[in-house]
């Protein structure tokens, strides 16, 4: 997750000039992920009305967390390894 995050920040907050193929990429991994967070298990026992659920955990919030902080940490890395 964290290296979806990348290009976001890269972009957003130091302001770099990001690919139109990077901005592509990421927003079809970011869709990838998106579409696994569904919970199908609720389907065919009445769920959501098309057999849909998401449901975010406090262990999927601290998951995102420490992939934003990761994906700084990469972007810092780079700033300092120049």
């Amino acid at each position: 997750l964290n290296v979806k995050f990348v290009p976001f920040f890269s972009y957003f907050i130091f302001g770099k000039t990001i690919q139109r193929n990077t901005w592509i990429s990421a927003l079809v991994a970011f869709s990838g992920t998106a579409l696994l967070a569904f919970d199908n298990a609720n389907g065919a026992t009445g769920g959501a009305a098309n057999g849909l659920e998401m449901a975010f955990t406090a262990g999927d919030l601290w998951s995102i967390a420490a992939a934003a902080l990761s994906a700084l940490f990469i972007l810092r890395m780079e700033a300092a390894s120049k």
